[in-house]
């Protein structure tokens, strides 16, 4: 359901009380959050970057000896417990607008400052590469991001361990954010990545959503818990039909898509996402395959520079952050048919040229020669991506590289070896075991201790779910 908003925000770009419409007269229609239709499909949902086989394999598996297995099974039960203990609402409606709905979603432009030209320093002007601490006072990109990792986490929590306390957590989650008339969201963008003195958002702001197939996987997950309630389906599918709708025809999604950089990438990471989501299957093809020339092709130079993003202040982070969203493409492009992952262009541009560029920097820093005021803080999720070209490409060099680049910039723990398949990555030799065995005897101290803390998370567990079972 649409209806018409005449919401804007103050003159001085901040939400209050609404200010007069545009002088064109121009009523924007913003699609509204509801219960679905008489009619609407309550079909099961389709998983869009998460393969289902590899959970399958890895669950499989998870009693095994690999090391890198057992500690992230160890850190998500960790993690999850910590997140079913949360009381807090995650949710867009808070005391931060007035004057327009509070079910929309708000966000402030990440490079503006005031104007120093300007009597009241409105519009606010772009300095690329210094954040304004002001973004932070707009809660909602913060609390979108903590929902999308509570649902991954709480999710795959469900499907490892068998517990359905994490799937009624996440489902509350899930009810709360898109769902429960006091607390949803209604379904686009148009308030995100906002300048203050204009009185709608940008279309840069569509890429706060960047987590969105994280919590499509999540809701896949999901659905086949006991907690899922009748009708979540369809009213899910609702709301995500809607934004699709508001994302493909809106001026601020026709601008994004348009972009060709870091920006037009994870606008088809979440197009193509919802299609799959949605079993919209030959949509997802037509953008899979579109997205080999205008995503690869387009914003690449013949050496696999991706030039859009070193040209920005922190462009090692940039360059970084956009091959990731390159590769959730391919991995669901692959979904639907469509390998991108061995797409080569007629100048021989290809996914992998793009992360070939960057191996020597990343090996030897020294070799970066772009401004980079950021720093290489961003190899952190190169790591990952190395697992994943490993996988893809069967090739030790990026084995190689990860280890030269893990020590100094990987999370001593994560969950990624939980969605990568177990059969390719780690070492599950004889000789191997018999090492796992040795350091996992009673008799080494790091095991001992190692051990106690396993059981420590394990009680605490028990201590975790009667209680929340009880209220």
């Amino acid at each position: 359901m649409r209806q018409p908003h005449n919401e804007n925000v103050n003159g001085d770009g901040k939400p209050g009380s609404p200010s007069p419409p545009p002088t064109n007269n121009i009523t924007t229609i913003l699609p509204v959050a509801g219960p679905s239709p008489p009619g609407t499909s309550d079909s099961p949902f389709l998983f869009t970057l998460l393969d289902p086989d590899v959970l399958a394999e890895n669950k499989e598996h998870i009693h095994d000896f690999d090391r890198g297995m057992q500690h992230a099974l160890w850190y998500l039960k960790k993690s999850a417990n910590r997140f079913v203990m949360d009381k807090e609402i995650l949710s867009v409606v808070n005391a931060f607008k007035s004057g327009v709905d509070t079910h929309n979603y708000v966000s402030l432009a990440r490079y503006f400052w005031p104007d120093h030209t300007s009597p009241n320093g409105l519009p606010y002007v772009r300095i690329d590469g210094q954040v304004n601490p002001e973004i932070h006072t707009a809660p909602d990109y913060k609390a979108f991001r903590q929902m999308a990792k509570q649902l991954q986490y709480l999710s795959l929590a469900y499907y490892f361990f068998d517990e359905e306390t994490y799937a009624k957590k996440a489902v509350q989650r899930i009810q709360q954010w898109f769902i429960e008339p006091a607390t949803r969201m209604n379904p686009h963008l148009h308030y995100a990545s906002l300048v203050r003195g204009n009185p709608r958002g940008r279309g840069k702001g569509i890429i706060d959503f960047s987590p969105l197939p994280d919590v499509l996987d999540s809701i896949a997950i999901l659905q086949k818990s006991a907690s899922w309630k009748a009708g979540l389906n369809a009213d899910l599918r609702h709301w995500f039909t809607l934004y699709l709708d508001w994302l493909t025809t809106s001026p601020n999604g026709i601008e994004e898509s348009n972009a060709l950089n870091n920006h037009g990438t994870y606008y088809d990471v979440q197009k193509i996402a919802l299609n799959i989501f949605l079993n919209q299957t030959d949509l997802a093809q037509k953008a899979s395959s579109r997205a080999a020339e205008i995503r690869i092709a387009s914003q690449l130079r013949k050496d696999g520079e991706q030039y859009s993003e070193t040209a920005r202040p922190f462009s090692w982070f940039y360059s970084i952050y956009n091959l990731r969203g390159l590769f959730q493409l391919c991995h669901m492009a692959k979904r639907v048919g469509v390998d991108l992952f061995a797409y080569t262009s007629p100048e021989q541009k290809s996914v992998r040229l793009a992360l070939d560029y960057l191996l020597p920097s990343a090996i030897d820093e020294s070799k970066w020669h772009f401004n980079n005021t950021g720093g290489f803080s961003g190899s952190k999720y190169l790591v990952s991506l190395l697992d994943e070209a490993y996988v893809v490409y069967h090739h030790p060099e990026y084995l190689n590289a990860r280890s030269v680049i893990a020590d100094q910039y990987a999370p001593r723990y994560n969950i990624s070896r939980l969605i990568l398949p177990w059969s390719h990555l780690g070492d599950h030799s004889a000789d191997a075991r018999v090492q796992f065995g040795y350091f996992t005897s009673s008799s080494t101290p790091s095991f001992m201790f190692l051990s106690f803390t396993y059981i420590c998370i394990f009680l605490t567990s028990v201590s975790i779910i009667l209680f929340y079972n009880h209220f």
